[in-house]
């Protein structure tokens, strides 16, 4: 067989693999930095397989293209002298351009002395550039290191990084300001390492206010168990840990495993107590720098003081995001003149919520905290009493009561005839705007909107909710039609929400419906259904309808999400079917070897996946289900997307689309942990730091497909840490 000049590995791989028969071409364009004009490109291009890296195919520079088999590759030149980055590229059947950067190599040894166990065999090396305008150098990356006989020797770029050196299963090590050249060796040392885990963060204070970051005090608490007495609490307090950041607010505490509040302040300054969870032998880093800012006191007056059974009120403080999502939250006891005063309260959105029990929510706030103030909460009340029916039969049910205007959401429960009575906040225009009732015998759950009920001339109220009859019966059956149980059954109502109805032995009866369309689909052990199937209601109160629900085999996604160095840690991942929205958004976790396993219906032939690996690009992808481990491969290099469009309207759902996968806009942005910066009902408007570069568009879809009626699609390309802005009516979508 002869082997053509380019290939050193080619004849191997086309004699074992088939693939190589649909081989694309990839345009490789290698830039050299910190080399002067003239200087020759001689050396090699390496393409790893990301699923097997023991595959490779080496191409010889200077070269124009190169050929692969279509899959994920890492791809890094060879050249004498410089040091390459890692970049990761899809092939498919169409051609492609990829760039490739290079910086003058420098060389880095340290001795390493683990204090119990072997001498470990590799070290890994994380960079970060300490000048941002230092273009010579990459921004940030991480290598693997050999190590023997107790001597690290480890190939990074040359220019002035922080450098965190880490072993699994030991506390990491830093050295700041190494200034790596390429000529010389650096001697980093003694690098002892303990075994443990590892807590880190930055600190940030904002341009208007002055503050030395090593001055400030961070401090790290094990969480608080639920109930704990004041004993527990005082060993609890005893067990901190205290470190000041360095000049650059970079900080880090050597922990046992477990869960911890962490907080930073200085002077009257602080920040917002998160709460982390450390792993075992693992380094944990703080996605978000804790923001040092000037503490606020916000004290809260409740009318009348004492709630209707002369106990004091509790109140809820929690801080929340610009969509209402919860960050943080702490409660207090009102006094007896109902009056309660939280201190260290940071600017920002807050919501506060006057609770009498638990599940008894009976005002509640949103305030905007930018000074010290008092805020009076007037809380009404009313006796209420009624009845809850099923047709003509009295229904033993609780009933969840809401009043959006208010905030008020408080539970009622009927007796065995029917009725109850109970004192609660009086809604606004003495109407309900949802009231969700649940009965386990019949299975029940409906959602009622907009109830008024009636008030006496004596001050109190009477409300009557008389539920419809009507029914849907089935069974629910494996493949051979036996029954399945247990099962788990959805029925989508017509108003668009879902009730779940639990079967012990796959028979299920649910009532209390409306007229209309209802879509049912189960799922018991490792089956479910095809597809959702239609049962249609009449009008007639006592409408009922059977059905058999067959349910099949499932498929999965298995997987593991990996780097060119191996397996990526606390990795988060969504999956979803094309055009799937009826499903809520739960993010699946890689285990300690970067693993994971989705279920999906049967027959779902492909799926949408996103991924979120600390520390490194966000990934969209479209991924085919089959029985074997598919490999997601993710890298450092990512830019800054950013989204500005309306939301959802006329029944199209902005998408983000990238590399065949496509995700509502919304659902991408949540995974990636991206910031909004509106409130969704008004805009879908985000940015996320960091995403892998390529071609997106922004698309709206109906139910994951287009139509003839939506707007054109807006599209750009996003280059290694560049950014792209993708805004509804921009004539151009911005590339810089």
């Amino acid at each position: 067989m002869r082997c053509w000049p380019l290939f050193t590995i080619v004849c191997f791989s086309l004699a074992t693999s088939p693939q190589l028969l649909r081989a694309a071409g990839v345009a490789v364009n290698v830039h050299r930095h910190g080399q002067g004009a003239g200087v020759g490109l001689a050396g090699t291009v390496t393409a790893r397989d990301v699923a097997d890296s023991s595959r490779s195919l080496t191409f010889a520079l200077p070269a124009t293209a190169i050929s692969l088999p279509p899959g994920e590759w890492f791809l890094s030149a060879q050249i004498d002298g410089d040091w390459s980055e890692q970049r990761l590229v899809t092939v498919h059947e169409a051609s492609q351009t990829t760039d490739l950067n290079t910086f003058p190599l420098a060389r880095l040894t340290a001795r390493v002395t683990p204090d119990i166990g072997k001498e470990p065999r590799e070290l890994r090396t994380y960079f970060h550039r300490v000048s941002l305008e230092d273009l010579d150098s990459p921004l940030e990356g991480n290598v693997s290191c050999d190590v023997g006989r107790g001597v690290a020797t480890c190939q990074l770029p040359s220019g002035k990084f922080d450098l965190a050196f880490r072993i699994p299963g030991y506390v990491s090590r830093y050295v700041w300001n190494a200034t790596l050249s390429h000529r010389t060796v650096l001697d980093a040392g003694t690098l002892h390492f303990a075994a443990g885990s590892t807590l880190s963060g930055r600190v940030e204070v904002p341009q208007s206010r002055q503050a030395r970051l090593d001055r400030v005090t961070v401090i790290v608490r094990p969480v608080v168990v639920a109930g704990a007495n004041e004993e527990q609490r005082h060993r609890n307090e005893s067990a901190r840990l205290t470190a000041h950041p360095n000049r650059k607010g970079f900080f880090a505490f050597d922990l046992s495993p477990g869960e911890f509040t962490i907080q930073a302040s200085f002077d009257q300054q602080i920040s917002e107590e998160l709460k982390v969870k450390v792993t075992a032998g693992r380094e944990v880093s703080l996605r978000q720098a804790l923001r040092l800012e000037p503490q606020r006191s916000i004290t809260v007056r409740v009318h009348p003081p004492l709630d209707p059974w002369s106990k004091p009120w509790t109140i809820k403080f929690a801080s929340v995001d610009d969509t209402g999502f919860l960050l943080s939250e702490r409660g207090l006891k009102t006094s007896l003149n109902g009056t309660c005063r939280f201190d260290n309260v940071l600017p920002g959105q807050h919501r506060l919520t006057v609770v009498r029990a638990v599940n008894q929510s009976w005002a509640t706030q949103m305030i905007d905290v930018d000074r010290d103030s008092t805020l009076d909460v007037d809380v009404t009340i009313i006796r209420l009493t009624g009845t809850i029916r099923i047709g003509t039969k009295p229904l033993v049910a609780s009933a969840t009561l809401r009043s959006f205007e208010t905030g008020a959401s408080v539970v009622v429960r009927s007796k065995a005839d029917g009725t109850f009575a109970a004192r609660l906040p009086t809604p606004e225009h003495d109407t309900w705007d949802e009231i969700e009732v649940r009965a386990d015998s019949p299975p029940v759950k409906r959602t009622l909107q907009h109830v008024h009920f009636q008030t006496r001339d004596d001050g109190t109220a009477e409300l009557n909710l008389d539920l419809p009859s009507r029914s849907i019966s089935g069974t629910v059956v494996d493949e051979l039609g036996r029954p399945a149980a247990p099962a788990l059954i959805d029925v989508l109502l017509p108003d668009g929400l879902i009730q779940q109805i639990d079967s012990p032995d796959g028979a299920f009866t649910v009532t209390g419906l409306e007229p209309g369309r209802h879509r049912l689909r189960a799922s018991a052990d490792e089956r479910e259904s095809i597809d959702l199937q239609d049962v249609t209601l009449n009008d007639d109160k006592d409408a009922t309808a059977d059905i058999v629900l067959p349910i099949v085999p499932v498929s999965h996604l298995r997987g593991v999400v990996r780097t060119i160095n191996g397996p990526v840690l606390g990795a988060a991942l969504f999956a979803a079917k094309p055009g799937e929205l009826t499903r809520p958004i739960i993010l699946s976790r890689v285990d300690t070897e970067g693993r994971f396993d989705i279920r999906f219906p049967a027959a779902t032939p492909y799926v949408m996946i996103a991924i979120n690996a600390p520390g490194y690009a966000f990934r969209l992808a479209r991924s085919p289900l089959g029985p074997d481990e598919q490999t997601f491969a993710v890298e450092q290099i990512g830019g800054t997307l950013s989204v500005d469009t309306l939301p959802p309207h006329s029944g199209l759902t902005p998408y983000l689309m990238h590399d065949g996968a496509a995700l509502p806009a919304v659902a991408a942005a949540y995974v990636a942990g991206a910031t909004f910066g509106a409130n969704l009902s008004e805009r879908t408007k985000f940015d996320i730091a960091s995403i892998e570069p390529g071609a997106y568009s922004l698309c709206w879809l109906s139910n994951g497909r287009s139509t003839g009626n939506a707007p054109p699609c807006i599209s750009g390309v996003l280059a290694p840490h560049g950014t792209l802005k993708l805004a509804e009516n921009s004539p151009k979508a911005d590339t810089r």
